[in-house]
C-alpha cells in the first residue's frame, strides 16, 4: 500500500459469502452486492465490512444506472424445537388447497416458507 493513509477494497459477493448471508449463490444474484472493507487505515480502528446493494436508478435524461445503497444482511434465525415441530406438522398436513384461507397458510407455514 505504500504511503497511503486510508485505503479501501471493493469486492463482489463470493459464493461463500452468499451462502452465509442467505443470498442466492448464482453469479447473477451475487452480482447485485458488493462489500467495502478498510484495507488500510492508520487513523481509525478496524471496522466490519459494509455491504451495498446495486439498485437501478433512473436519471433525469431517462438513462438507468446502478446505484449502491447500504444493505444489511438478513438476520439468521436458528430454529427452535417448537419451530421444527410446527414445520413437521405443516408438512404432514400438506400444502394449503384453494379451499383453505390464505390466513390459515400464514399461521402454519409462513415462518418457514412463503404462502
Amino acid at each position: 500500500m505504500g504511503t497511503a493513509r486510508i485505503a479501501y477494497t471493493l469486492t463482489g459477493m463470493t459464493e461463500d459469502d452468499a451462502k452465509k448471508l442467505g443470498v442466492a449463490t448464482e453469479p447473477v444474484a451475487r452480482s447485485h452486492y458488493v462489500r467495502l472493507d478498510p484495507a488500510k487505515s492508520n487513523y481509525a480502528a478496524l471496522e466490519d465490512a459494509q455491504w451495498f446493494e446495486k439498485v437501478p436508478y433512473k436519471l433525469e435524461n431517462g438513462e438507468q444506472v446502478p446505484a449502491a445503497e447500504p444493505w444489511t444482511p438478513p438476520e439468521v434465525k436458528a430454529a427452535s424445537q417448537a419451530d421444527l415441530a410446527a414445520l413437521v406438522t405443516a408438512i404432514k398436513r400438506g400444502a394449503p388447497t384453494a379451499s383453505r384461507s390464505h390466513q390459515s397458510c400464514r399461521r402454519t407455514i409462513a415462518p418457514f416458507a412463503p404462502c
